[in-house]
């Protein structure tokens, strides 16, 4: 049973601590989404690494997780997810945002929590969880909505892959320049990176350091804020959280 005065409560399930700062940034700026830390810090994850930011709407509030990689998003899913939900009671949105790299939409799906929850990729689905609670005799059912997106959506890369084409919309010189000094980085220095979501990762880091060096360094929000949030391939990656303030 719903506890009196709670709001409904969405989650959004992301794979690193980049990720979730991008998401919690581009919530605060779409939705007018206002972060709260004291419960921020209500929530704790059963792996290292993991973080979690809530942000408080006008009639729904989100919680995102930082799962510390695609293979922990099952667990949080199963160890915060479910209990918080059971506990609240209401209807909710649970989305999951991963890198494609090189996965197949089958691989990426194989990473998601299974059971009664069902997710398509790229796509809202719409059903029903048995909360392991009752209100009278009867089990209560939590309506909910799922989104898995798999960034980029329609070819290899990562969340980083997206901000970098984003940024190239309005700043291609800086981009081409960042690109052409990781390729004539010394051996040495390629050690550091040689695994690819590293090099892209450096990537990024420069381009967003040659576009602001001092705000850079204050926070990872205020260098993603750097990215334009308006621009097409940043909404057609993440536009579908508006459907967070929503009604079901």
């Amino acid at each position: 049973m719903a506890r009196k005065g709670d709001k409904p409560l969405d989650y959004v399930l992301c794979e690193g601590a980049s990720d979730a700062n991008f998401v919690s940034l581009y919530i605060e700026r779409l939705l007018q989404y206002v972060p709260c830390r004291e419960k921020s810090r209500q929530y704790i994850g059963p792996i290292q690494g993991c973080a979690f930011f809530y942000l408080e709407g006008p009639h729904r509030d989100v919680l995102i997780c930082s799962c510390g990689g695609c293979h922990n998003v099952a667990q949080i899913y199963q160890s915060v997810v479910l209990p918080s939900l059971n506990a609240i009671g209401l209807g909710c949105r649970i989305d999951i945002i991963l890198d494609r790299d090189e996965k197949t939409d089958a691989e990426c799906l194989a990473l998601a929590p299974g059971g009664p929850l069902t997710m398509e990729v790229n796509k809202t689905h719409i059903g029903s969880l048995s909360g392991n609670f009752f209100t009278g005799l009867e089990p209560n059912l939590i309506p909910y909505e799922s989104y898995f997106a798999v960034v980029p959506t329609d070819c290899s890369g990562a969340f980083e892959n997206v901000l970098i084409q984003a940024i190239a919309q309005q700043e291609p010189e800086i981009v081409n320049e960042a690109q052409t000094f990781l390729v004539n980085l010394s051996p040495t220095a390629k050690r550091h990176i040689g695994k690819t979501r590293l090099a892209i990762k450096a990537e990024l880091d420069i381009i967003l350091t040659l576009l602001d060096p001092e705000r850079f360094y204050q926070s990872l929000k205020d260098a993603f804020a750097l990215v334009d949030l308006d621009c097409p391939i940043i909404k057609d990656a993440f536009g579908f959280l508006a459907h967070l303030e929503r009604s079901l």
